[in-house]
């Protein structure tokens, strides 16, 4: 199974980003990031099912949460 990292501007966003999609049933966990991988963001983001990232990306825009960058996970 694929993953994708979804990156946020603060740790603050991605723990609140994460409880919003707990309740529209998207799982997702906090990771932290390698250094290299953290430069255009707060150093943490959310580990998310590739197929689930096309609706996490649409709920974090309704809710007004900003996406920093995806990333592959491997």
């Amino acid at each position: 199974m694929s993953y994708n990292i979804i990156i946020f501007s603060s740790v603050t966003y991605a723990l609140k980003a994460q409880g919003i999609f707990e309740r529209e049933g998207i799982k997702s966990r906090l990771e932290k990031l390698r250094k290299e991988k953290s430069l255009h963001g707060c150093g943490y983001g959310l580990k998310v099912k590739n197929s689930d990232v096309i609706r996490a990306k649409l709920v974090s825009e309704r809710e007004r949460i900003k996406i920093i960058d995806i990333l592959d996970y491997n």
